[in-house]
C-alpha cells in the first residue's frame, strides 16, 4: 500500500501537484487582467481521463502503472492521437504565445503546418496533408500550398499614388489560379453527385469559396507586401483545408463506414494527425486509437 503523502498536497511522478486525500489534480486559477496582448494560454483547459473505458480497445496498454519510488500511485490518464502520429512532442515546452512569423505563418499554431487539438467543428483538419520536405516542395502535386513567398515574388504597382503597393508576379498568380481551378472542378463534381446530405458539404464549400476570393485578390488587387503575404498564406490554408474536406468525403468517410475488422486499412502517414483527450473519438472516427505510452519525450497526462 502506498504511504499517505505528508501534508495537504504532493507532487506526482510527472511533476504535477495533487491532493493527498483524493489524488485529484490541483488546478491553478489563471488570470490576465488588462493584458496588452493575448497568448495561447489565455484559453485554458485541463482534463484528465482516469476512468475505465466502456468498450474494449485491442492492444490497449496503460503504460506506466503501479507506484513510483516513493510509494505514490502513478497517474494512468489516457491520451488519444490518430494512429499515424507515432510520437508525441513534449507540449509543455512549447511557448504559450501565438507567434506571428515574417513568412506569414504562426509557428506551432499554424493549423496546416503542425498537428492541432482536435475539435468536432473542424473534424477535417486531421486529414490535411503533411508538408513535404523543403527540397521536394517544388515537385509536389500540391507544392504551391507550401510555397514560401519572398520579396522577389512581389512586383510594385506602376503609377501607384504610394510606393508600397503591388501584386505577386503574374506567373505565380496564374499558378495559384490553376491550382485552385483544378480542385474546384473536383469539388463541383463531388457535390453534383449528391452522395451525402447537403449539410455535409458546408465546410468543403466554405473553404472552396475562401480560396477563390483569396486567389482573385492575389491576381487583381494591389496591396502592401505584408497584406499580400497574408493573402498567400490564407489561400494556402483554404486550399489545404478544402483538399482535406474533399479527401475526407471521398476517401476517409468510406473507411469510417467500413467496419470490417478483418480488412484493416494501412496507416496513412501522409496526413497531418491531431491530438485530443476525447474518449468517445473511436465511436466518431474509426481511424482513432487510444495509446498512453510512447518512446519519445515524456509528457504528462494532464492537458493544458
Amino acid at each position: 500500500m502506498p504511504v499517505q503523502p505528508p501534508g495537504e498536497f504532493y507532487v506526482d511522478a510527472y511533476g504535477q501537484t495533487r491532493s493527498s486525500a483524493t489524488g485529484d489534480l490541483k488546478l491553478v486559477a489563471y488570470s490576465r487582467p488588462n493584458s496588452a496582448r493575448y497568448v495561447g494560454t489565455d484559453a485554458l483547459v485541463i482534463a484528465e481521463i482516469q476512468k475505465s473505458l466502456n468498450y474494449a480497445v485491442p492492444g490497449l496498454s496503460y503504460g506506466l502503472v503501479g507506484e513510483d519510488e516513493r510509494g505514490y500511485d502513478k497517474p494512468t490518464g489516457l491520451i488519444v492521437t490518430s494512429p499515424n502520429m507515432d510520437w508525441i512532442p513534449d507540449l509543455r515546452k512549447d511557448s504559450g504565445e501565438v507567434l506571428a512569423r515574417t513568412n506569414g505563418f504562426f509557428f506551432m499554431a499554424k493549423s496546416c503546418r503542425h498537428p492541432q487539438w482536435y475539435f468536432m467543428a473542424t473534424h477535417y483538419l486531421p486529414f490535411v496533408l503533411q508538408p513535404p520536405p523543403d527540397d521536394k516542395i517544388s515537385r509536389h502535386e500540391h507544392g504551391l500550398a507550401w510555397y514560401t513567398l519572398t520579396q522577389r515574388d512581389f512586383v510594385f504597382e506602376e503609377g501607384s499614388a504610394t510606393n508600397d503597393l503591388g501584386r505577386i508576379r503574374s506567373e505565380l498568380a496564374d499558378s495559384f489560379v490553376a491550382l485552385r481551378k483544378e480542385l474546384a472542378d473536383k469539388i463541383k463534381a463531388l457535390v453534383n453527385e449528391a452522395r451525402y446530405p447537403t449539410t455535409q458539404y458546408d465546410e468543403l464549400l466554405y473553404c472552396k469559396t475562401g480560396m477563390h476570393y483569396a486567389s482573385v485578390t492575389l491576381t487583381f488587387a494591389p496591396q502592401t507586401y505584408k497584406n499580400t503575404l497574408l493573402n498567400v498564406t490564407s489561400f494556402q490554408r483554404y486550399y489545404l483545408e478544402a483538399l482535406a474536406c474533399y479527401n475526407y468525403l471521398t476517401v476517409w468517410k468510406k473507411r469510417e463506414l467500413d467496419l470490417d475488422p478483418d480488412k484493416p486499412y494501412p496507416v496513412d502517414k501522409s496526413v497531418m494527425s491531431a491530438i485530443t483527450q476525447i474518449p468517445m473519438s473511436p465511436f466518431i472516427f474509426v481511424i482513432w486509437v487510444f495509446q498512453s505510452g510512447w518512446s519519445g519525450p515524456r509528457i504528462s497526462s494532464h492537458w493544458t
